[in-house]
């Protein structure tokens, strides 16, 4: 896959209030479920891909085509995964637009697939040192992998899985 010139950019004080607008759109559609702002746009001063990354949980995760009509209404569009039976993903909008995308993650409340993201990102906004460590990170694999996202991703994996060990040991 192809990334974009420039993968990364600094963190923007921009970035929550473009969650909360589309929190507010989500809200509409989605009734009771929980929205959140994960990612790295979700982490003040954390570099990241300028898109934002938002997880809905909801009590019993349904198929796709339960939330695909409501979503297309503000914009969306399904994106096929591997791991449909726990997450369904949708997009909404693409880098080259003056809009910053968003990508929706929809999960069962409660399941290990929920808790990781949140506690990813809470333990990033908490722990500076994890922070710190995660971003130089980035920034090395965006510029070892600047036209190769795919790369760039997987190469995130290990890190990823290392804090969440530290997170389930309680450090």
């Amino acid at each position: 896959m192809q990334a974009d010139s420039q993968l990364l950019v600094n963190y923007s004080p921009a970035w929550p209030d473009a969650f909360a607008e589309e929190e507010t759109r989500l809200a509409s559609v989605l009734n009771g479920s929980r929205i959140e702002h994960i990612g790295s746009t979700a982490i003040a001063g954390l570099p990241a891909r300028p898109i934002i990354d938002i997880l809905v949980s909801v009590d019993k995760l349904a198929g796709k085509d339960a939330y695909t009509k409501p979503l297309q209404s503000i914009g969306y569009y399904y994106v096929p995964s591997s791991c449909e039976a726990a997450i369904l993903v949708f997009r909404k909008g693409e880098l080259a637009e003056s809009d910053l995308p968003v990508t929706l993650y929809i999960v069962q409340t409660e399941s290990k697939e929920c808790l990781r993201y949140l506690q990813f990102r809470d333990h990033l906004r908490t722990n500076e040192r994890a922070r710190e460590e995660y971003a130089n990170l980035k920034q090395a694999l965006a510029s070892k992998f600047a036209h190769d996202l795919s790369a760039y991703e997987d190469s995130k994996t290990a890190f990823v899985m290392l804090v969440m060990c530290y997170v389930d040991a309680g450090k």
